[in-house]
């Protein structure tokens, strides 16, 4: 055991975040989150972040002792991680719903803390596309942490399958890989420790992503439950929530994008974030 430095030291900070993460919470009386989601969601956000640095020394730790079928497969994994990030969360959120651009209420939101949104939704493009989650955790009871989603039928169904997508082909081989691992390193290397802590890590996050779906993102609307089967459901056109976009005659207002809706909705959905943007302002 001389070679070994500090024993499961991913595990151990994933426990304190959790006690944290508890810890403010209830302090806070969970902040009008009854439910507790905000809770699980804080934890699932920071866990899978922890769990991406976890394998980013596993790899760097299997190139130096040369174990280079495991370093290719977490090397695998890591790729499989980037394409679900940049070329699926990435495409949809940014580019085909366009959420930080014209939803309603995350524009709000990303007007208001610009540089606490762009560091979130940098992470969620670069890291792991968890870390949206962050941005809705009421963490420490802070307002810069309760965003929310005019198109929340659109984002719960994108982000519900990237986490099935993400237990399916990144979690489960991770679990392969590090239980062949775990049979060729010595208890006395610190990689032994690493690998039980990459283990520990995604069995934790995949309990988390099971209790934040079948809570079905209730800290974002606890008065609206989402349907199991919208996670399987392709057909967008039946989905009643709107697009918005800039309204050049009134930079600060957003608007129905034409052919969405009625003129009347459109009115009316200019008003609700005028009185919106007034309501925050008070705060």
């Amino acid at each position: 055991m001389a070679s070994l430095d500090v024993p499961f030291p991913f595990t151990m900070a994933a426990i304190t975040l959790t006690v944290f993460m508890a810890i403010s919470h209830y302090m806070k009386n969970g902040n009008g989150d009854k439910y507790g989601t905000a809770f699980f969601v804080s934890c699932l956000a920071f866990t899978d972040i922890l769990l991406r640095l976890n394998w980013f020394v596993l790899g760097i730790l299997l190139i130096q002792k040369q174990f280079w079928l495991s370093t290719s497969w977490c090397a695998a994994i890591l790729l499989i991680q980037a394409i679900l990030n940049l070329v699926v969360w990435r495409r949809f959120f940014k580019f085909k719903y366009n959420m930080d651009d014209n939803d309603m209420n995350f524009v709000q939101y990303c007007r208001r803390y610009p540089r606490t949104s762009r560091t979130i939704i940098f992470i969620s493009y670069y890291v792991t596309f968890q870390a949206i989650r962050i941005s809705y955790s009421r963490l420490l009871g802070k307002k810069r942490f309760m965003a929310s989603f005019t198109r929340r039928r659109k984002y719960y169904r994108l982000i519900g399958r990237l986490s099935v997508l993400e237990i399916l082909f990144v979690f489960i081989p991770a679990i392969t890989l590090n239980i062949y691992d775990l049979v060729y390193f010595s208890p006395s290397e610190q990689i032994f420790y690493i690998t039980i802590d990459s283990l520990n890590l995604v069995i934790y996050s995949t309990i988390l992503i099971a209790i934040t779906l079948c809570q079905r993102e209730k800290v974002l609307d606890p008065n609206f439950l989402f349907n199991w089967k919208e996670l399987f459901s392709w057909d967008v056109e039946t989905d009643s929530e709107t697009m918005y976009e800039f309204d050049p005659d009134d930079p600060k207002s957003l608007r129905l994008k034409p052919g969405k809706e009625g003129a009347t909705q459109q009115y009316n959905s200019v008003i609700q974030y005028k009185s919106t943007t007034v309501d925050l302002l008070k705060d």
